[in-house]
This record gives structure tokens, C-alpha cells and sequence, in this order.
């Protein structure tokens, strides 16, 4: 890197500082008397490229601000080992606030933003950070050398050794922190221990608990099985007397189906009542004798039966629709009105047509009596007898004797099968007529039975509105033997409390004497169900201590359990975390091993190479006064002079030649550093021949241009150089500086 532009302002002693134009190749040579600001010069120098100088400590940075102002600022143009030209320009205020930025000067594209970045950038660019640059780029004045940081620091070693600092602090964490894991574990199983668990516990006293539940419930069910026979048993009781005073508030002309319902819901509540002891709750428990059932069953016997009757009476009724054809027939009916209906008809008109076909015979045959009597005359006296009379006149006297041969008779004769055939006809008229009044008769008839039975079909269900006497006497009153016999022996049952008022009033008496009776009979079973009721209602609670001591008993024992499962993971946790700390001790310690070795193989690489690039210039700059200069392990110095064969101490030569060495040593360090970069570099020199007389300082600045072309470029501060040193590539002359700024 190539330093081309330091420009300043309020930096140090100077209020605007700007060199330009400053040579890539080549001395710079930097004068003035004391105080001038050659130093400063250099020290601004060094804080535009690293934002620290060699005299002020990090935190006392803001002192590098000119006095009487309030900020400061330093920029730099440079070429960077890529060979393009970059700006690099630093900022500070009184606060301390800093500020720095790094962009290409050509393009104006910003390559770094903020001190951080900066700064790594420009220790890339350099190979080196702001310690090792003022012991090998830079020479501060009055600032002693320090070969052995400088040189652990080009050769790895304190990077290294930093590493293994790092590795051997996280090793001692690691080891106390896998300390601290055994202590843990053990305090855990200490913990485990401490639990007393036993495997089988916690399954018993779940069966336990669960088992106390179980009698929990059956108590609850058994104290809920004794209040609900207790409240059965009242609204049963209660629905019994409802329904007996509802039944015994009848009105005598109430009609069946009042009679019926009032009956039904008495029936309905004594079953409720019976129910409780059918289901097994009154065991135990002596069961009332129930007169009002039996009071009811006797009750019912004549309703049942007349039900039944009234329910022939219905299915007559179904019938009769079904035989007039309002209703769709059923499979076994006999037939019905409309096949009687066209069977007869059809009769009827056959009759009627047979006698009419018998008249019309008739009329023919009294047409062809008269023209079989004419034509038989005339035939028999123009044909008949002139040819054939003898021999009938013969036959006749053979076989009728005494019957004279006439015209008439012969008339009569052939007339007599006409006749007889008349007469057939009027027979089989007479016939026919007979059967046409037998077809009107059954017409008639069944006419009659339509109009009986729509009377039956329209009685039945109007006598369903009447009271219970009047309907019985309407049905008997039908026209339909069967039923009507039925019914008036229902009439005369025992129990004719339906058809005697009397009667009546006096079941309603007996009904009521057995309600009472009933009553005073589950009076007792009440009692004994409280005092039962009141017994069970004792056990569910001495059971729910019980329960809840249980369950108190099961939670703990979880709450043991879950602990030890959490205390296991968390062994197990720490296991896996030994077994990884384990490991990167392992590691680490592998890692110090590695390190060790590749300090010491660095060391001796640089210390090889540092050796033998100081055999080449000790010569050079002490012009064979010392033939060389050697650093051992530990980077102490001695030097090898001209004709001596022991090597000699630094501390043992003179402030001169020390000075002189420590030039040489610095020079070696640098060229050891532009070793890492294939870049051309700076090397600044403050004050480097204070103790150097003239003829000895312009030797060695002879010697600086020959010891390595990739240090370009030399910055060197003295009050006053040679005439001849002066035409080097840039004299600046701090006084001026000073005296323009």
C-alpha cells in the first residue's frame, strides 16, 4: 500500500495540512527544527490509517484534535494492493465520536463504512494491525524496540498462543463446568433417593381409590335408589288419590269414553305404584295390601266386557261399510252390496227377458192357430180326402170306434199341437213372471238391509256421545240379535254401578274406604324409607374422606413419580452433556497439542528466515563492522562484531550502535511483514538518526534504497538532511507547513 495524498484539518499541531502529489516510489524526506511537527506529521499519519497514534492510548484519542477546536478530520488517497486508488478519510470530535469511511476515489463506491470495518480492511491491505506496524512500518521517535512482541506477533506465534490461551481457559470451564454436572448427578441421586419410591405402590393405590369410588357411587346410587322410592312412592300415592277423586267425581251420565279415561289414569297411577316394589326397592319392606286394585279390577270386569262388545259392534260396523263399499273389502268378507246388487239385477233382467221371449211365442202361436185351422180345412177337402180319406176313415174305425171322419175333426186335429205348444207357453210365462216378482222381492229386501244397516252404521258412533245407560239401551235397540243379547246380559252383571245410581255411590264409598286404608298402610313404609334413606346418606360421606385421603395419597405418590422422571432426564441431560464436554476437552486438548507444535515450527521457520535476512543486512547498514545479528528462542538479541568470535550482548554496545542495530533489526521485521503481500509498502521513519553523525546517517540512507524494491517508499524525519540527500523524490519542510497552516 502507497500512501499518494495525506491531506488534514485541526489534526495535531497543524490547522490545514495537504500534501499532494507525493511520490509512490521513492525517499520522502520530512525537516524542521524542534517542535515543527515532523513527528506529528507521521502521527497523523498513523491515525488516518488506523484511527490510533503512537503517543496517545485508544481512549485518550480525541486529544490528537488541534486545540481551540472542536473535531478534526484526516483523509488519505492510496493505492491499494489491487492498484486501484481509494479514499480514506477519518473523523473525530471532542465526545469522542469516530467516524471512517473507505471508498474508491475513480468510481466514488463506498468499500467500507464505520471504524470496524474500516480498520479490518486496512490491516487486510497492510498484514498487520496497529501494534506490529509501529514496531516494523513504523518508528516512532524515542520509541524503543521490542523485537520479541513485534516478531510472536509476524510469526503467528501470538495469535497462536492467544488460541491457546482460549483453548486452555475454555478447557478450565470446561473442567469446572463437568465438575459442577458430577456434583449435580450426585445431588440428583441424592434427590431420587430421598423420593422412597416403591414400584407397586402407586398401582394399589389406584386400585384403592378407584375400589373407594366404586362404594362412593353405590352408596350414592343406594342413597339415591332410597329418596327416589321415598318420592315414588309419595307421587304414586298422590296420583292414586287424584285419580280415585277424579273417578268418584264422575257424573252418573258421563258417556263410556269418560268413564274409560278416568278409569285408565287410576289404572296408570297404581301401576307406578306397583312398579317400585316389581323392581326390587321395597325388599325388605312389608308391601301394603292394595284394596283400591282390587277394587278397580272388579270395577273394570263389566267395562272390560262391554268394550268388548261395543268393539263387535265397531267391527260389525267396519263390516257393513266394507259390504256397502266405503271401505276397501277384506280378503275373507263375504259379497258385497254391489255384487248382491248386480247378482240380482242381473236375475231380474233374465227373467225379464225369458218372459218377454215367452209372449212373443204366445202371440205367434195365436196368430198360427187360425191359419193352421183354415189352411188343414181347405187342404183336406181339395186334396187330402178326395186322395187319402178312406184309408184315414179305415184307420179310425180300427182305432177309434164311434168317431166319425169330419172335416172338423180333421181340423181339430191338425190344431191340437199348436195348442198344447200355447199352452206350454202360458205355463213357462207364468214361470218367468214369478221369477221377475222373486228378483223385485230381493231388490226390495236388499234395499231394506242398506237402510238397516246405514241405521246401525249411523247409531254406533252417535251413542258414543250418550251417557253410559243410554248408549247401552240405543245399541240393544239395534236391530242385530247378537250384540242386543250381549248387551242385556252386560245389564245384569254384579257390578251395575254403571246402570244404578245407587249401586254406584255406594262403590264410590268403598273406593274411598280403600284409598284411606292403602294410605295408612304406606305411612309405615315411608317412615322406614326416611329413617333408611337417612342411614344411607351417612355412608357416601365417611366414604369421601376416605376418597379424598386416597386421592391425596395418588397425587403425591404421581407427583413422586413425575419428580424422578424429571430427575432421570435431567441425568441423562447431563450425561449428554458430560459426554459432549468430555469430547471437546478431548478436542481442546488435541487442539493445545497441534498448537503447541505449530508455535514452535513457526518460530523456527521465522527465526530461521529473520536470521538469515539480518546476516544480509547487518553488513550492509554497519558496513561489516558486525557480520551478523542473531535472536535466540526467548528473542534476545546479541550481534557477532568484526574479529570477535563470542557474540556480544546488546547491552554491552554503545547508545550509537544500539540505535543503529535496533535500525536494522526494524528494517529486517518490515521486510519479513511485505512478505505476506505481494504489494509494494511504506516504511516511516521518525527521527531514526538522533544519535547518528552526518556521515554515518547518509550511509545508512545509501543503504535503504538497496535492501528490498517492495519498500517503495520511505518517510524519514531529521531537523536538516545532507545538500545531497535533499534532491530525493519530496523534501517537505514542516517550518513552511507550519508557517502557511
Amino acid at each position: 500500500m502507497i500512501i499518494l495524498r495525506l491531506k488534514s484539518e485541526n489534526i495535531l499541531c497543524f490547522h490545514q495540512l495537504d500534501l499532494t502529489d507525493l511520490p509512490a516510489q521513492g525517499r520522502i524526506l520530512i525537516t524542521g527544527p524542534n517542535e515543527s511537527g515532523k513527528s506529528a506529521l507521521l502521527e497523523i499519519l498513523a491515525f488516518a490509517l488506523f484511527g490510533r497514534t503512537a503517543n496517545l492510548a485508544r481512549n485518550d484519542l480525541a486529544k490528537v484534535i488541534r486545540w481551540g477546536a472542536d473535531q478534526g478530520s484526516a483523509t488519505l488517497k492510496l493505492r491499494a494492493p489491487d492498484q486501484k486508488r481509494y479514499t480514506l478519510t477519518r473523523a473525530i470530535d471532542r465526545e469522542g465520536n469516530h467516524q471512517a469511511t473507505l471508498g474508491a476515489t475513480d468510481d466514488q463506491t463506498t468499500l467500507a463504512l464505520g471504524t470496524e470495518a474500516v480498520d479490518q480492511k486496512i490491516q487486510e491491505w497492510i498484514g498487520c494491525d496497529f501494534q506490529p506496524f509501529l514496531d516494523t512500518l513504523y518508528l516512532a521517535q524515542a520509541r524503543h524496540t521490542r523485537p520479541g512482541e513485534t516478531i510472536r506477533a509476524l510469526d503467528g506465534e501470538t495469535t497462536l498462543n492467544a488460541i491457546q490461551a482460549e483453548l486452555q481457559a475454555e478447557d478450565q470451564a470446561l473442567r469446572q463446568q463437568e465438575s459442577a454436572q458430577l456434583a449435580q448427578q450426585a445431588a440428583l441421586r441424592d434427590e431420587i433417593i430421598a423420593l422412597k419410591i416403591q414400584e407397586d405402590r402407586l398401582a394399589l393405590q389406584e386400585t384403592a381409590l378407584e375400589q373407594a369410588a366404586n362404594r362412593v357411587a353405590a352408596a350414592q346410587a343406594t342413597v339415591e335408589r332410597w329418596l327416589g322410592v321415598e318420592a315414588g312412592i309419595i307421587q304414586a300415592t298422590q296420583r292414586i288419590a287424584t285419580a280415585c277423586d277424579h273417578l268418584a267425581q264422575i257424573p252418573f251420565a258421563s258417556p263410556l269414553a269418560e268413564w274409560r279415561q278416568r278409569g285408565q289414569n287410576l289404572d296408570a297411577a297404581l301401576r307406578e305404584l306397583e312398579s317400585i316394589d316389581r323392581a326390587g326397592h321395597l325388599a325388605g319392606i312389608a308391601t301394603p295390601k292394595n284394596g283400591v286394585r282390587q277394587w278397580f279390577q272388579r270395577w273394570q270386569e263389566p267395562l272390560n266386557t262391554l268394550e268388548k262388545n261395543i268393539a263387535g259392534l265397531w267391527e260389525e260396523r267396519a263390516a257393513l261399510l266394507r259390504w256397502l263399499g266405503e271401505l276397501p273389502p277384506a280378503p275373507n268378507d263375504s259379497p258385497t252390496l254391489t255384487t248382491e246388487r248386480e247378482k240380482i239385477n242381473h236375475a231380474h233382467h233374465k227373467a225379464l227377458k225369458r218372459r218377454a221371449r215367452k209372449g212373443r211365442r204366445m202371440g205367434i202361436l195365436l196368430l198360427l192357430i187360425p191359419i193352421t185351422w183354415f189352411a188343414a180345412g181347405l187342404s183336406w177337402n181339395l186334396w187330402l180326402q178326395p186322395r187319402f180319406g178312406a184309408q184315414v176313415a179305415e184307420l179310425l174305425g180300427r182305432h177309434l170306434p164311434g168317431v166319425p171322419l169330419t172335416t172338423n175333426l180333421v181340423m181339430m186335429a191338425v190344431t191340437a199341437l199348436p195348442a198344447l205348444l200355447l199352452l206350454c207357453g202360458l205355463l213357462g210365462r207364468g214361470l218367468a213372471g214369478k221369477k221377475v216378482r222373486a228378483a223385485l222381492a230381493a231388490k226390495q229386501a236388499l234395499d231394506l238391509q242398506v237402510i238397516k244397516a246405514w241405521n246401525v252404521i249411523d247409531t254406533i258412533p252417535k251413542t258414543a256421545e250418550h251417557p253410559l245407560q243410554e248408549q247401552v239401551t240405543l245399541l240393544i235397540q239395534l236391530d242385530r240379535a247378537p250384540w242386543s243379547a250381549d248387551l242385556n246380559r252386560w245389564t245384569g252383571t254384579e257390578f251395575n254401578g254403571f246402570w244404578d245410581e245407587t249401586a254406584w255411590n255406594h262403590a264410590q264409598n268403598q273406593l274411598q274406604e280403600q284409598l284411606q286404608n292403602l294410605q295408612a298402610q304406606l305411612a309405615p313404609v315411608l317412615t322406614t324409607l326416611r329413617a333408611k334413606g337417612e342411614q344411607a346418606r351417612q355412608e357416601p360421606l365417611r366414604l369421601l374422606d376416605q376418597v379424598a385421603q386416597l386421592q391425596k395419597e395418588v397425587e403425591d405418590e404421581r407427583h413422586r413419580r413425575h419428580e424422578r422422571t424429571r430427575i432421570l432426564a435431567a441425568i441423562a441431560g447431563i450425561d449428554g452433556e458430560k459426554g459432549q464436554i468430555h469430547h471437546a476437552i478431548e478436542i481442546r486438548q488435541v487442539a493445545e497439542g497441534l498448537l503447541q507444535g505449530a508455535s514452535q515450527e513457526l518460530r523456527l521457520q521465522f527465526q530461521q528466515e529473520l536470521n538469515r535476512v539480518l546476516g544480509r543486512l547487518v553488513p550492509i547498514f554497519t558496513r561489516g563492522r558486525f557480520h551478523t545479528l542473531r535472536l535466540d528462542e526467548q528473542w534476545n538479541i546479541t550481534v557477532l562484531p568484526e574479529g570477535h568470535r563470542e557474540p556480544v550482548e546488546m547491552v554491552a554496545l554503545s547508545t550509537g550502535v544500539k540505535r543503529q542495530l535496533a535500525l536494522v533489526l526494524r528494517v529486517a521485521l518490515s521486510q519479513a511483514l511485505l512478505a505476506r503481500t505481494p504489494d509494494s509498502a511504506f516504511l516511516a521513519l521518525d527521527e531514526p538518526f538522533a544519535h547518528f553523525d552526518r556521515q554515518r546517517s547518509q550511509e545508512f540512507l545509501e543503504s535503504l534504497a538497496t535492501i528490498d524494491p517492495r519498500i517503495a517508499q520511505i518517510w524519514i524525519t531529521a531537523q536538516e538532511f545532507a545538500d545531497e540527500a535533499l534532491t530525493a523524490s519530496r523534501h517537505i519542510d514542516c517550518g513552511a507547513l507550519r508557517t502557511s497552516s
